[in-house]
């Protein structure tokens, strides 16, 4: 399975995952079709270098604006401070949109890596992973 994003939202993604290193970056990529239109950053209220938990008000907020705007849920990211762009156990278990990629960005090197993946029921399947124009 082969998805593109745009390098502009991915520039989003990284300057993001930058931004909140020490702590693990997380957000999602809202969209259409399959197609992400755009980065949301939400605030990791664990402030943790090893895992994330989104700030509830604004897990709310983002789901009431996927149905009231008729948006996708396209992607969940966040961050690896010190291990490579793969999901962990906790990030397998805790995988719950079927529908979502999961991009992993690690912020371990100074070369921020990107991955993508899809998790559904357990299993983990890596996506190629295009940046440019999709």
């Amino acid at each position: 399975m082969t998805w593109t994003l745009s390098r502009d939202l991915a520039e989003r993604m990284v300057a993001h995952a930058l931004a909140d290193h020490p702590i693990e970056a997380c957000g999602v990529l809202l969209g259409t079709g399959g197609v992400a239109s755009e980065v949301v950053p939400l605030t990791n209220v664990a402030h943790s270098a090893s895992f994330y938990e989104v700030d509830s008000a604004e897990l709310l907020a983002l789901y009431r604006r996927l149905d009231t705007e008729g948006l996708d849920l396209v992607a969940i990211y966040h961050s690896h401070t010190s291990t490579p762009a793969r999901p962990s156990t906790t990030d397998v278990e805790l995988a719950f949109e079927p529908h979502a990629y999961y991009v992993l960005l690690s912020t371990a090197r100074e070369a921020v890596d990107l991955a993508a993946f899809r998790i559904v029921d357990g299993n983990v399947d890596p996506v190629d992973l295009r940046i440019g124009v999709p």
